[in-house]
């Protein structure tokens, strides 16, 4: 951010784990996925509040060559959903958005 990017902005933040997918999110939701939880508290505070719960957008990787039919995995996620099912984040995140009021998954 001291950059000068916006923490509303949103980008590519990793391919989806089945089909490979380009998975977008914001800064929150990349914090979330690759299980930076003192990351995620601190953007949590710099990122407005209409976007805290920014769904995931999702398309078919065109650089890759598969000749598979695309299909959604992650689309729509919000940041507590990705961290769920990142291979790469930990309980810590979920607890700091459980915290925030920020969590729509209702696992157990």
């Amino acid at each position: 951010m001291a950059e000068g990017c916006s923490a509303d902005e949103s980008g590519p933040i990793c391919l989806s784990h089945g089909q490979k997918n380009l998975v977008k999110s914001n800064i929150v939701g990349a914090s979330a996925y690759w299980g930076k939880d003192t990351m995620l508290k601190n953007c949590i505070t710099q990122v407005k509040k209409a976007n805290l719960n920014y769904k995931a957008l999702e398309t078919s990787d065109t650089l890759g060559k598969k000749s598979e039919k695309y299909v959604e995995e992650l689309k729509n996620f919000t940041p507590d959903l990705l961290a769920a099912a990142s291979p790469h984040s930990n309980e810590n995140c979920l607890k700091v958005l459980q915290s925030t009021g920020m969590f729509s998954f209702q696992g157990k």
